[in-house]
């Protein structure tokens, strides 16, 4: 219930409390699972030192690898809106593994958002000739793959894997899936559409997204820095959504930490004896 709170209906309050009762029921057996829920809630709501104190406490307890470590950073650079420090991560996680699946989508996808084309090409091309270009399309990232080959010339493909992403999003907006509850069809609509130049069908989307209750902090990376989006950075729309959702996360950040400090003073009381 914790996971479906939090993660899936984005109410990390609700969340933390159905976690934290789990945690009490069975220490042993769920230690591992709430400190990476609890990382994962935390880091989303952007409180970051909170999130680094769980995901240090769970790597001591899971024999995770390298990789994993380096995936784990890798994603709290780019909820901290941080590519840089997410690409050096990324190209370790490569010497160690030159096939690691994660750092290779993630390096495709991180200098295609700071428009390096040849870096994005050079592992995009290592990632379909280990993995195949259907892995890549299952992940609905057909609009990123997109959006590198437009910038290789290669329109008609382009344009291939645009309409796939559109018919994709739409699909789950009309079956009401995880993607579509969350708002994340929404966005993905609104910057395919974007940067095609269909303003009116893009804002159209944007007003969808705007009924969304909270946007988690790697959400709030791609409205800040995704290259798809550059066409309509200076339209009042859009700037009035940012706005708005720096204010949605604002509030939800202020309910955590008061979630915080009434469960810190219920632990001084049980502490206490009293």
């Amino acid at each position: 219930l914790g996971s479906i709170y939090a993660l899936e209906l984005i109410d990390y309050v609700e969340g933390l409390t159905l976690w934290q009762k789990a945690y009490h029921l069975d220490k042993s057996y769920l230690a591992p699972i709430i400190l990476e829920s609890h990382y994962d809630a935390f880091l989303n709501g952007r409180l970051f030192a909170k999130a680094d104190s769980f995901r240090i406490e769970f790597f001591k307890l899971t024999k995770n690898t390298h990789q994993d470590y380096y995936q784990a950073l890798d994603w709290t650079d780019w909820c901290k809106n941080d590519i840089k420090a997410g690409i050096d991560l990324a190209l370790k996680a490569i010497e160690e593994d030159p096939g690691s699946r994660w750092a290779l989508e993630y390096l495709t996808e991180r200098y295609s958002c700071i428009n390096d084309f040849e870096n994005s090409t050079k592992y995009l091309e290592r990632y379909i000739e280990l993995y195949g270009i259907n892995d890549w399309e299952k992940k609905k990232n057909a609009h990123r793959l997109a959006y590198i080959l437009y910038h290789q010339g290669k329109m008609e493909e382009a344009d291939k894997y645009f309409d796939l992403e559109i018919e994709l999003c739409k699909r789950s907006i009309e079956t009401e899936d995880l993607s579509a509850s969350r708002g994340l069809s929404y966005y993905d609509l609104f910057a395919v559409y974007s940067f095609l130049g269909d303003f009116e069908e893009a804002f159209r989307h944007l007003r969808s997204l705007r009924q969304v209750d909270f946007y988690p902090a790697w959400l709030m990376t791609y409205f800040y820095i995704d290259p798809l989006l550059d066409n309509v950075r200076d339209d009042s729309r859009f700037k009035d959504f940012i706005e708005e959702a720096e204010l949605k996360l604002q509030r939800e950040q202020e309910m955590v930490k008061t979630w915080l400090d009434i469960r810190d003073m219920n632990l001084q009381v049980s502490d206490s004896g009293t």
